[in-house]
């Protein structure tokens, strides 16, 4: 509880086992080029966040390969078990995963609120087609999606890569890490505000925004859309909500950003995630009559503009058909995904 009136939700949390935690972290480091705070592990995470005032954490690890995928889930789900009702857990996945319904399936028996994906420590990019059928389940299983955005030395996350994906799957509910674009915070909050399948968390940003260039992103987004988030182990708890709360925002806007926005987008209110209901309720709305159209390569065989939609540029057209239950033929599907695969790259 900060300032003896704030419930405090920490939306964006790494965590390890602790004897591969320093290893994990050091990793990441070295990824971004930048000191981290913790070290990782669940204990450090405990001590630090209540001393800092959180209530809650949302806990999550990235697979870097599939088979990876999950012993992570499992030791998400076992911590979130073994934490008496202080975190929420997030499961993995990985594009090159050979059964990726199997995957989705254990992460909602294993009662895990949503996935975390990394395109650029994972390395894909966000449209390319093998990560389709991950969209597409998660929007069936109600499963939001805390993505990693934005990168300016890469162009797997950033905004060009992230549009047409909201824009086909328009209930599946994604939170844009660091604002939307980590190092491309500007560029990132004016192209992607106004989504209504968005929301962005605040985690590392603030060591390179100034309180101004904070609060005219969460202007574009709005306070309904935004979540507050540490990125322990890189971020310090304490840190992070000093300088949030630092943002002079009233108490009602306080109160979504630091709990009420990720209740709602990660079904905490209640631990019984209606994933059936929601998964009914979007079937009725789309029919899709074949995996093959469903996993990107029957989007390309049937959009129509001959090899011109590299990396789902031409997203409207396949919305079209996406919605229109196209049936793909079973014949050069293969072919047609090399292809595609092609124009990703």
């Amino acid at each position: 509880m900060v300032d003896g009136k704030h419930f405090v939700i920490d939306a964006h949390c790494h965590i390890y086992p602790d004897k591969i935690a320093q290893k994990a972290e050091r990793a990441t480091e070295n990824f971004y080029h930048y000191n981290g705070f913790g070290d990782g592990t669940v204990g450090m995470l405990l001590r630090e966040g209540k001393k800092a005032g959180i209530d809650r954490f949302i806990v999550q690890s990235v697979a870097t390969t599939p088979h990876q995928v999950s012993g992570i889930n499992r030791f998400i789900a076992d911590t979130v078990k073994n934490g008496g009702g202080v975190f929420a857990g997030l499961g993995t996945l990985h594009p090159d995963s050979e059964n990726l319904k199997r995957d989705v399936d254990e992460i909602v028996s294993l009662g895990l609120h949503g996935v975390k994906l990394h395109p650029d420590i994972q390395n894909f990019k966000i449209d390319d087609y093998r990560c389709l059928k991950i969209y597409e389940l998660c929007e069936q299983a109600g499963l939001p999606i805390l993505m990693h955005t934005g990168d300016s030395r890469y162009d797997n996350s950033n905004p060009n890569r992230l549009l047409p994906v909201l824009e086909i799957y328009t209930d599946l509910i994604v939170v844009g890490a660091h604002f939307g674009g980590w190092s491309i915070w500007e560029e990132a909050s004016k192209k992607l505000c106004g989504l209504k399948n968005l929301y962005v968390d605040s985690s590392s940003s603030f060591a390179w925004l100034s309180n101004d260039d904070v609060k005219r992103i969460i202007a574009r987004y709005g306070t309904d859309r935004v979540l507050f988030g540490t990125d322990y182990p890189l971020g310090s708890p304490a840190e992070e909500i000093a300088r949030f709360m630092s943002l002079g925002y009233s108490d009602d806007e306080n109160r979504r950003m630091l709990s009420e926005n990720a209740k709602k987008v990660f079904h905490l209110d209640t631990e019984e995630r209606s994933a059936h209901h929601v998964q009914n309720s979007i079937r009725k709305k789309r029919i899709v009559r074949s995996d093959e159209s469903a996993s990107g390569a029957g989007l390309l065989r049937h959009c129509g503009c001959r090899g011109r939609c590299a990396a789902l540029r031409c997203a409207r057209r396949l919305h079209r058909i996406r919605f229109g239950a196209v049936q793909s033929e079973a014949g050069g599907v293969r072919q047609d995904r090399r292809r595609y695969e092609r124009l990703c790259l």
